[in-house]
């Protein structure tokens, strides 16, 4: 049998398969162990059976020796590097890493992997407009006093000389106290500050005299707002990889020089070790069974470790993550708040 085999094996595909077929019942392992049996598992051949058979063969090879088998197939793609006993996937951007997630829908304007794009993109990432219409309720009163203050302070500074017309009763009272009751000035802050505690609609009428701080204001709520709901979402971005790749660092960026005509020039790659996620996408190929057919091998079609990753979770052979399709989606407003506060300086 031993010379038949090998003849078979220098010969064409159709008569192997038509031999694996008649004497091991199209047992493709069965027919690879007697192959090891007899000692013809050498290089010769495995370059034969990897054309021929490329997924049963290298399912063979990951059953009987998976450290090995994970070593030879990833040490095709460029995109990984072993470093010790770790294997790091090197990406070209941070968000690179939706392809960890889904291209789900859910009734979404966007699928997991898109919003993750965004998160982690390079641009500022702003899924909110108008997000607020009433200043007052929005951010006056969610500002601590010593931050309100800087709103009085900037209201006075820019009305200041300004005629401000008696609309509400509070304002009239005001007028008439400083002797002048056609209008009121509010070049004092602690007078403005005054108001901004006692009374939304006479606050309201300063707010639309000053368009400046007003729109300052608007700008602060829109900002604060989307950055508390991007900052959460990370978090959730980040945690899920952690959970999917088992890991407790969810990547560093890491720096190389390259040496070109015109100098020497440093680019970034972000990196993220995968080395506990291969064995997982492995076994899971190979337990597929579209995958596992041998009409091609999948680990060289996709040409890359970052394009086969993606694709398999696209076609579910593994489950990957997704981001929390919530039915209102907004804003944590504890986090709105405390942005509020911290980034008010800036806007005032």
């Amino acid at each position: 049998m031993k010379e038949k085999i090998i003849e078979l094996l220098n010969g064409g595909q159709s008569e192997l398969e038509s031999f694996i077929t008649r004497y091991f019942n199209d047992d493709k392992y069965n027919f690879l162990e007697v192959l090891s049996k007899l000692g013809l598992l050498d290089e010769g051949s495995n370059e034969t059976l990897l054309e021929l058979f490329p997924m049963s063969y290298l399912k063979y090879k990951y059953r009987n020796n998976k450290l090995k088998t994970i070593d030879e197939i990833v040490g095709q793609y460029s995109d990984i590097k072993k470093v010790g006993d770790k294997y790091i996937l090197i990406l070209n951007t941070r968000s690179d890493l939706s392809i960890f997630f889904k291209d789900d829908d859910n009734g979404r304007d966007m699928s997991s992997s898109e919003m993750v794009k965004n998160i982690l993109g390079e641009d500022w990432f702003e899924p909110f407009n108008d997000v607020t219409s009433n200043l007052y309720t929005d951010v006056i009163e969610e500002l601590t006093e010593k931050n309100k203050f800087l709103v009085a302070k900037s209201l006075s500074t820019d009305l200041s000389g300004e005629l401000i017309s008696p609309e509400t009763e509070l304002l009239e009272n005001i007028a008439k106290d400083q002797g002048h009751p056609d209008y009121v000035d509010v070049k004092d802050p602690l007078l403005v500050m005054d108001i901004l505690e006692e009374d939304e609609l006479s606050s309201k009428v300063l707010l639309d005299e000053s368009s400046e701080v007003a729109s300052n204001l608007y700008n602060l709520h829109h900002n604060s707002y989307n950055t508390a709901y991007v900052d959460e979402r990370y978090n959730e971005v980040m945690s899920e990889i952690k959970h999917l790749l088992e890991i407790d660092n969810s990547g560093d960026w890491v720096s190389k020089e390259i040496k070109n005509s015109e100098g020497v020039k440093v680019i970034y790659d972000y990196t993220i070790d995968v080395t506990k996620f291969i064995p997982y996408l492995f076994s899971s190929i190979f337990n597929d069974e579209y995958q596992d057919d041998d009409y091609r091998n999948v680990f060289e079609h996709w040409g890359d470790f970052e394009d086969l990753t993606k694709e398999m979770i696209n076609e579910d052979v593994i489950e990957g993550s997704s981001l929390d399709n919530r039915y209102h989606d907004y804003a944590d407003s504890d986090m709105v708040r405390k942005n509020l506060n911290d980034f008010i300086a800036d806007y005032v």
